[in-house]
Formats: C-alpha cells, structure tokens, sequence
C-alpha cells in the first residue's frame, strides 16, 4: 500500500527576491513579506517533496539548533505561508518507496 504523504510546496508566481542584504518573499499577487534567515532556508524545501519532518532535520542541521525549538517554528512558520496564500499542500507519495 503507497503511503499518503503532503508536503508544502511553492504556489506558482512567488518568488524570492534579495536586495542589500534583505531576503523579501513576493506572492503571486505582489505582496510582500520580508523573510528571516531561517525563513528563507525553510522556504526553499517547500518544493512539493520534502516533508515537514525532513524540513525541521534540515533546518537543524542547517543551524545547529535543537529539534524541540526547530519543530514548532517550522509548524508556525508553514502556516504563515499557508495562512497567506504562498503554498499548498501536495500528495508527494510517489516520492515514497513501496513498503517504506
């Protein structure tokens, strides 16, 4: 049996844009929202194929940050882009091996 599993992934039209130093997501709308450095690495692993979990062990790699803290930010900040419209949410089980 394939394994249901969603993964956040980038609507069509937004974008990142970085000037001086300061990293601003753009919607497919145009509005804007300036994004932390945490944010931003979070941000590119929504590709529609990485998972939330894979996501929280990235960014603690990334920043060598504890799980416990790393966990609920990423939860927090995944529903920030759901919440205004920057991502949806994909079945990515074909990315899945059978029986994994």
């Amino acid at each position: 049996m394939t394994e249901h599993r969603l993964c956040p992934q980038q609507l069509a039209g937004t974008h990142l844009e970085v000037n001086d130093g300061v990293t601003t997501l753009v919607g497919p709308i145009g509005d804007r929202y300036v994004l932390n450095e945490t944010a931003s690495a979070l941000w590119e692993l929504c590709d529609g194929e990485t998972a939330s979990d894979e996501m929280v062990a990235a960014i603690c790699l990334l920043f060598d940050a504890g799980e416990d803290v790393i966990a609920s930010d990423v939860e927090r900040t995944l529903q920030e882009f759901e919440r205004h419209h920057l991502l949806e949410w994909v079945d990515a089980s074909h990315f899945c091996k059978e029986g994994a």
